[in-house]
């Protein structure tokens, strides 16, 4: 079920887990176990983003924000 799905989840991500964060972020964004949040969401997938989680990275890039690359931001990267 997926009320438990969130459950796991957020215990795999409170121990450092990328893809469990990434997971957690999805069913927030959806409402899949849990009350839409985007804001909730977001927060996640920056976080799985930050451990180098591909999927997270694309989930903010497809919602328009940014994704560090290697410690610095696109836009960064892209002035030097």
């Amino acid at each position: 079920n997926k009320e438990k799905a969130v459950e796991l989840y957020q215990l795999a991500a409170d121990k450092g887990h990328a893809r469990a964060t990434f997971n957690l972020g999805h069913c927030y964004k959806h409402g899949d176990g849990v009350s839409v949040n985007k804001e909730k969401a977001v927060e996640l997938f920056r976080t799985a983003a930050n451990m180098g989680d591909e999927k997270a990275k694309a989930s903010l890039r497809r919602l328009g924000y940014e994704v560090e690359e290697g410690g610095k931001k696109e836009e960064e990267e892209e002035e030097e």
